[in-house]
């Protein structure tokens, strides 16, 4: 009875056009009250102890740093030093957008921030250049999607937070996976240049190479210090999310002075109002799985799907299946903190490790930001290109192969992604 009004109180509000934070809060509130008989302020205390987490402080801190990067043109180095490296080769554009992603990714740990900064140069971009407008937001929403796997990643945070796993060895797992999807749509891209005859780009001579070379060296040096340092253990997840909006201010203000210090205070609110929005979602969603635990609605889970199959590759499919549903209508860090407490303990008893877990579940995740109806990464580049996003969906097709082919590889052969955490942070493994 409970678990019924919990999740059908939530999924309706939802659908009726709750924002999801309210619908989390309003079902969590409600519940408490009627149903569990306990003080409202109950509420806000488990809200609160939701955010009580010293690693959560990261996230308002790569948000930061996606900002900055966007507000700073730091971008738009990236992508120039893309441009060398890839723009010569046929379909150089479409490979130039998912290496910009890859980058940015590497910076931001923010699906949003990718899509927004490296979307809205190269969308237009690609559309100038003979690519149809459902092709170019396909290709570049799906590899947004990367700022959420290769690390930094702001939900691999989240996740090991919930399930006490190492956030280090989450950044270094989710290392191969991002490059496995960058190639695949890389030859995506490749495919449709041959079969479009689209022209070559223009090889770059090795003075322009060197210059690219050069301005991207400093921001390419970021995600290096911050992966870097939270792998050697020179800092923690939480430390290298202020290093990174650190250099990363430094880079825009002092060194390439391509943001004043009075535009500041506008980065900083608009951070804040981001930050604002998901830190609620965790509140909330942290009160919710606190009433899950209190009606013994996460033991009846875990006993019902144990009851399913003691296979672990079945369940695995079975996890697959689950947040590929939760992910087309509900963020992912709700639907981590929610759910990731159902799922892991079952995992658990079937030897399948909390890293290989948290891979499968955030790269699950990812996709949803590009499915409908939620696709937020699939709106923005929409909105980019000026076309509804229903006129998509077949190019959107192919591209979502190519990531449903790498979440069948990693949940099949774990080891894949666990060899790096393995090697360089075996004490966690």
């Amino acid at each position: 009875m409970v678990i019924a009004i919990m999740l059908g109180g939530l999924f309706g509000l939802i659908f009726l056009g709750l924002p999801l934070a309210f619908a989390i809060s309003f079902v969590s509130a409600g519940v408490l009250k009627f149903m569990a008989d306990m003080p409202l302020w109950m509420f806000m205390q488990r809200f609160f102890a939701g955010l009580d987490t010293f690693v959560l402080v990261a996230i308002p801190f790569f948000l930061l740093t996606g900002n900055i990067m966007n507000h700073g043109n730091i971008t738009d180095r990236l992508i120039k030093f893309a441009y060398v490296l890839v723009g010569h080769i046929k379909g150089g554009l479409s490979l130039v957008t998912v290496t910009g992603c890859m980058l940015f990714g590497g910076v931001s740990g923010s699906a949003v921030a990718d899509v927004v900064g490296v979307g809205s140069v190269m969308i237009p971009s690609m559309i100038k250049k003979g690519y149809s407008p459902s092709f170019s937001v396909a290709l570049t929403s799906t590899a947004s999607t990367l700022g959420q796997i290769i690390p930094p990643s702001i939900i691999m945070i989240v996740y090991a937070s919930t399930a006490g796993t190492s956030v280090g060895a989450m950044f270094l797992a989710g290392v191969i996976p991002g490059i496995l999807i960058g190639g695949g749509l890389m030859v995506i891209g490749y495919l449709y240049a041959l079969k479009n005859q689209m022209p070559k780009g223009t090889r770059p001579s090795l003075a322009e190479m060197g210059r690219a070379t050069v301005d991207a060296a400093l921001t390419l040096a970021a995600p290096l210090i911050i992966v870097g340092g939270v792998v050697s253990g020179i800092f923690t997840a939480t430390e290298s999310s202020v290093i990174a909006a650190i250099y990363c201010t430094i880079l825009a203000v002092f060194v390439y002075k391509t943001i004043s210090l009075k535009q500041m205070p506008q980065i900083l609110l608009e951070t804040a109002h981001m930050s604002a929005l998901t830190l609620f979602c965790i509140g909330g969603a942290s009160m919710f799985g606190w009433l899950m635990g209190y009606f013994e609605v996460t033991n009846m889970a875990i006993d019902i799907l144990a009851g399913f199959s003691s296979n672990k590759y079945v369940y695995l499919l079975m996890v697959i299946a689950l947040f590929t549903v939760l992910g087309t209508f509900m963020d992912a860090v709700p639907a981590i903190i929610i759910f990731v407490p159902v799922v892991a303990p079952i995992a658990d008893t079937l030897g399948i490790h909390p890293v290989h877990l948290g891979l499968v579940v955030c790269v699950v995740l990812a996709f949803g930001l590009v499915t409908p109806p939620y696709g937020l990464c699939l709106l923005l580049g929409s909105s980019i290109a000026k076309i509804p996003a229903h006129e998509t969906f077949r190019d959107l097709a192919v591209c979502l192969a190519v990531v449903t082919a790498t979440i069948t590889v990693i949940a099949v052969i774990p080891e894949i992604i666990l060899f790096l955490p393995r090697l360089l942070m075996p004490k966690f493994m």
